[in-house]
């Protein structure tokens, strides 16, 4: 299942999946500011119990770059590539 809700504030983006057969399900959070921009990632099992995230201690991976996405506003392909950092995050994290 693939969630996706906005906030009018903020262009925060949610996706949750069912990745394998313990029932684990991750939530991603995207909240692209005028400071910055930020991504969560959250792990649950099938009761909505947090979970630690990929294996480490914590139940929250957080990750953070500056400036936000509005400083990009005349150059699409640089608000793309301010993102590449926080997707290179989670990526990381989850191998």
């Amino acid at each position: 299942m693939i969630t996706v809700s906005s906030e009018s504030s903020t262009s925060a983006f949610k996706w949750v999946n069912e990745i394998d057969s313990d029932s684990k399900s991750y939530a991603v959070v995207f909240d692209a500011g005028s400071s910055s921009d930020r991504v969560h990632v959250f792990c649950f099992d099938q009761d909505l119990s947090l979970l630690p995230v990929f294996n480490g201690t914590d139940v929250e991976l957080f990750a953070k770059v500056k400036p936000g996405l509005s400083a990009y506003a005349k150059n699409p392909q640089a608000a793309l590539e301010s993102l590449v950092p926080l997707l290179e995050e989670v990526e990381s994290a989850r191998s």
